[in-house]
C-alpha cells in the first residue's frame, strides 16, 4: 500500500481555529480516555481506513484536569482527559498499528477546561449527546447521569429555567412526555427493570408501563414473561388496577363512615332551626344566639340571619384546624348545607310574620 500523507490529513483541523477557541497539537498518547464514556466503540477498522484515506475531518476534544478531576478520575493535574472522539482515537490508533507507512501521533485538540468533576461528567454527557443516535438505553443512562449531576451542576452556578423536567427534555432533545416516563422508572422501577433498560433489552415505554405496579409484579413480569409479552402483560395488569379503583370511588358503601376530627370535641355544630311555632326561640350555634320577635313594632321582625351565618363560619373554621384535607371538605359540605337551611328558615319566619 501506498504512503498516506499524514500531514495532508492534519491540515485539515488546523483549518477549524477560531479566536475564541483554544487548540493544540497533543500526542495521542498523551491524551487520557474517560472511564465514564460508557457508548460502544464500534467499526474501528472501518473508520481507521477511512481516517487514513480522507483524514480526520473532526477535532478530538479533551479537557486539561485540575487537582480534583485528576483525582477523580486517576490521573495527573494538567493532563487532557477525552471529552468526544472516543472512536476516532481508537481508530488512529488501530491505523498506526496497523496500517502500512500511516503515522499520526500528534492530533489537533480542542481544549476545554475544566473545573469540577461535575462540569466534566457533564461536558462528555452533551459530546456524546450531540454526535451520535441515541437507543432507549443511551438515552436512559444520559438522564441518569443528568438528574444525578442537576444539583452539583447549580451549586457551580448553572442557570435552569423553568422545571428540571424541561431544562432535560431540551437537553436531550426529546419530549418532556418522554422525560416524564423517564423519571417513572428512575423513580419507581425495581433495579431488575432498569437493568433491562441498560441492557437494551427493555424500551422505555415498556419499563414505563411496568414501573406502575408493585415491586413484585414487576419482578414476576421480568422473571417470566418474554421480552414481547412483558409491555402487554404490565398494561394489561395497569389496567386491571385502575378498573378496580374506579369501581371503589364510584360504589356507594352501605354505611359511610365519616372522619372524626383528631384531638378536637364533637365537631358536628350545636344548631336548633326556628320553625313558625318557635321563631321567638333560641337558635344556637357553639356560642349563643338569639332571635326574638320586636314586641315593639306591630309587623317588624329582628331575624339577625347574619350573625347567625357569622356563627357558623366560626364554628366552622374552628374545627377545620388541625384534621385532614378529607374531613376538612366534609365539614365545607355540612357548613354550605346549613347556611342554606338558615337562610330558607329566615325566609319563611319572615312570610310567617308578614314581614
Amino acid at each position: 500500500m501506498g504512503r498516506f500523507n499524514t500531514d495532508r490529513l492534519e491540515s485539515k483541523v488546523n483549518n477549524i481555529k477560531t479566536a475564541n477557541e483554544q487548540f493544540e497539537k497533543i500526542n495521542i498518547n498523551d491524551i487520557i480516555d474517560c472511564s465514564d464514556n460508557h457508548f460502544p466503540l464500534t467499526k474501528i477498522e472501518e473508520l481507521a481506513y477511512d481516517i487514513a484515506e480522507r483524514g480526520l475531518d473532526d477535532n478530538l476534544v479533551v479537557g486539561r484536569c485540575n487537582k480534583e478531576v485528576a483525582e477523580h478520575y486517576g490521573v495527573k493535574e494538567g493532563q487532557y482527559l477525552l471529552i468526544s472522539g472516543h472512536r476516532r482515537k481508537t481508530a488512529i490508533m488501530y491505523a498506526n498499528e496497523h496500517i502500512d507507512n500511516f503515522n499520526m501521533q500528534e492530533i489537533m485538540c480542542k481544549i476545554k477546561p475544566f473545573n469540577s468533576v461535575a462540569n466534566a461528567k457533564y461536558q462528555l454527557n452533551m459530546a456524546n449527546l450531540q454526535s451520535r443516535r441515541l437507543t432507549s438505553s443511551d438515552l436512559m443512562r444520559a438522564f441518569t447521569e443528568l438528574k444525578n449531576l442537576l444539583p452539583d451542576l447549580e451549586k457551580e452556578g448553572m442557570k435552569i429555567s423553568g422545571r428540571t423536567r424541561d431544562f432535560i427534555a431540551k437537553t436531550l432533545n426529546i419530549s418532556s412526555a418522554q422525560v416524564g416516563k423517564m423519571e417513572n422508572v428512575y423513580n419507581n422501577a425495581v433495579d431488575e427493570v432498569k437493568t433491562e433498560v441498560e441492557q437494551g433489552t427493555l424500551s422505555i415505554n415498556a419499563a414505563n408501563v411496568i414501573a406502575r405496579l408493585d415491586d413484585n409484579e414487576q419482578k414476576d413480569i421480568i422473571n417470566n414473561y418474554s421480552e414481547t409479552d412483558r409491555y402487554d402483560e404490565a398494561k394489561k395488569r395497569v389496567e386491571e388496577i385502575r378498573a378496580r379503583k374506579e369501581a371503589e370511588t364510584t360504589a356507594e358503601p352501605d354505611e359511610p363512615i365519616e372522619e372524626e376530627p383528631d384531638n378536637v370535641p364533637n365537631a358536628t355544630p350545636n344548631i336548633t332551626v326556628a320553625t313558625r311555632n318557635d321563631v321567638e326561640k333560641t337558635v344556637t350555634v357553639e356560642k349563643t344566639v338569639t332571635v326574638e320577635k320586636n314586641t315593639e313594632t306591630e309587623n317588624s321582625m329582628i331575624w339577625d340571619n347574619e350573625l347567625v351565618l357569622k356563627s357558623v363560619d366560626y364554628v366552622f373554621n374552628k374545627f377545620s384546624l388541625n384534621v385532614s384535607e378529607e374531613t376538612k371538605n366534609q365539614l365545607k359540605g355540612i357548613e354550605m348545607m346549613l347556611k342554606s337551611m338558615l337562610k330558607k328558615t329566615a325566609e319563611q319566619a319572615r312570610e310567617f310574620i308578614g314581614e
